[in-house]
């Protein structure tokens, strides 16, 4: 029988209660499942949930088969047998193979796991790793290549896997594909992973009511999700109409009135209607008059209401438009120039480095994980020294900071830009908060509490709170931890910026749509540790 994963009427709520799910009703066959939504809506935690290492709020998880489920951080794991979830079996073997263990050892002993064990770690492209390796040693991207050694270690039924590219190379990200294409059993993926999700067989929105679900990959669900944002701008023209409508009507109907009671009086001081009649139509006329205003007050009401519901759905389905300022860069001119730089990250070497960029142009820096594409970034924006060689760096330089450096330790944002701009006044700093969408109690939110997306705008907008704006923009990984819309909200703001970008990247499409037409490759070659290509599509 194909295993597989049912939610029956699941809601799912934070630790204080706060809901973030409710009555989740969905069937979870064999293929390939996708889980989309922003950062804070519940993904991780409806998966620990599917995993049973949380309880729902209400309803039921129902499963016919084994689950593992895979995390983004490894947890409390000290060695690589840990993080691969088999350290008990692994400790059990070496004690046996070393004559000092137990009667207990020797019945309990898989000795399947030492060959399961290298066939895993040769699949995921870290064969010959000692299980006794610690977890520290290891960079993120490798140790998300142990989780999913474990997790095939594991021989579960159902997948569960949470943001698996995140850390990971181009290489990675691969062998990320060809693992899930292979899972003889459902799998379910929550990532924001454009590539990755077009993979799957379907994808299910966790943003939207009732949790829309879209058969196909993202091409499809992107299509589908472009025509229910048509639909909710439509709907957000007609309320806005209707609201319009509806008080002009309510407003003609108070001038129609007061022109009658104009009428009224004047006809009453002159003696041409008696004034018996006068107060007697008076008091109709203030009858119909509070009738007609109730009417109206109903219909405004149910228009704003209206135009409040599709407001809130169209601000769901969009995302934010940033408007950075104008650097003013000029298109022929040099902005860096890099002559035969050499740069020693750890007992590495790279280069030598020859580099031109002039005007608006885009590069990415691509090139495996640990091999010295952020020690490029920060030679050429001149915190760190070249080894030999010489940069040209004409440019007002910044880093896309999603890390908060620049904005210092601690404090809300608004502490944050007063420390950042402490020549400029409350209303100035405010007016600049704003200009990132971080207006009135926003701004007073602690910098440790922002999500991925606001830590983004926060990021530009110490990149870009000097003056004169900076048309160079360096980004290191910027769609790492960002959800989709965030993504977004950075790509349709990156496409209206005029200044040069270099980035490191190895999301494609992401690449694609910012306008990357360079890419600087470092990689191995036998003749020289690390060298440098260019190539252009």
């Amino acid at each position: 029988m194909p295993a597989t994963l049912t939610l029956d009427t699941v809601t799912i709520t934070t630790p204080d209660g706060t809901p973030l799910l409710s009555d989740l009703t969905l069937l979870f066959g064999p293929g390939r499942h996708g889980l989309v939504g922003r950062n804070g809506c519940g993904k991780s935690t409806l998966l620990n949930v599917m995993a049973g290492c949380a309880d729902p709020a209400s309803g039921h998880v129902g499963t016919t088969g084994s689950v593992h489920l895979l995390r983004q951080s490894p947890g409390p794991a000290t060695d690589a047998a840990a993080l691969m979830g088999v350290a008990e079996d692994h400790a059990r073997i070496t004690r046996l193979l070393a004559g000092n263990g137990s009667v207990e050892d020797a019945g309990r002993a898989d000795w399947t796991l030492p060959d399961r064990m290298e066939a895993a770690l040769d699949r995921v492209g870290l064969p010959a790793t000692d299980p006794a390796r610690p977890v520290a040693s290891f960079s993120g991207g490798e140790q998300m290549r142990l989780l999913l050694a474990g997790a095939m270690l594991s021989q579960a039924d159902i997948l569960l896997l949470d943001e698996p590219t995140n850390n990971m190379d181009g290489a990675g990200r691969a062998m990320v594909l060809s693992i899930l294409r292979d899972w003889p059993g459902p799998v379910i993926v929550a990532s924001h992973d454009r590539t990755l999700l077009e993979e799957m067989d379907r994808i299910i929105d966790l943003d939207s009511p009732g949790a829309e679900v879209t058969g196909g990959g993202w091409s499809t669900f992107e299509a589908d999700r472009d025509a229910r944002r048509a639909r909710a701008t439509r709907a957000m023209d007609r309320a806005e109409a209707d609201l319009t409508r509806a008080r002009r009507d309510r407003q003609k109907m108070r001038e129609r009135q007061a022109r009658k009671a104009s009428k009224g009086q004047g006809a009453r001081a002159d003696g041409s209607m008696p004034k018996m009649w006068h107060d007697m139509q008076q008091a109709r006329a203030e009858k119909t008059s509070g009738r007609g205003e109730e009417s109206h007050a109903d219909r405004i009401a149910g228009a704003e209401a209206q135009k409040e519901q599709a407001e809130a759905a169209l601000t769901r389905l969009t995302p934010l438009h940033l408007d950075l300022p104008a650097t003013g860069l000029a298109p022929r001119k040099q902005v860096l120039r890099m002559e035969a730089v050499t740069i020693a990250p750890g007992a590495r070497r790279i280069g030598p480095v020859d580099l031109t960029l002039t005007g608006p142009e885009r590069i990415a820096i691509d090139g495996p994980n640990g091999i010295g594409k952020t020690s490029l970034l920060r030679v050429i924006a001149g915190e760190e020294a070249a080894l030999s060689g010489h940069v040209h760096n004409a440019a007002q330089t910044a880093w896309l900071d999603q890390d908060l450096r620049r904005l210092g330790q601690g404090g809300t944002l608004l502490d944050a830009m007063r420390r950042r701009l402490p020549d400029q006044t409350e209303a100035q700093i405010r007016a600049a908060l704003a200009r990132f969408s971080f207006r009135n109690r926003e701004a007073e939110k602690p910098l440790q509490a922002l999500s991925g997306g606001e830590r983004l705008r926060a990021g530009l907008m110490a990149a870009f709170a000097s003056d004169p704006a900076p048309d160079l923009l360096l980004l290191d990984e910027p769609t790492n931890h960002l959800d989709l819309r965030s993504i977004e909200e950075l790509e349709t703001t990156l496409n209206a910026y005029d200044g040069a970008l270099i980035v490191i990247s190895h999301d494609s499409a992401f690449l694609d749509r910012i306008g990357v037409r360079r890419r600087l490759i470092l990689s191995e070659s036998d003749e020289s540790p690390h060298i440098l290509a260019e190539t252009r599509p």
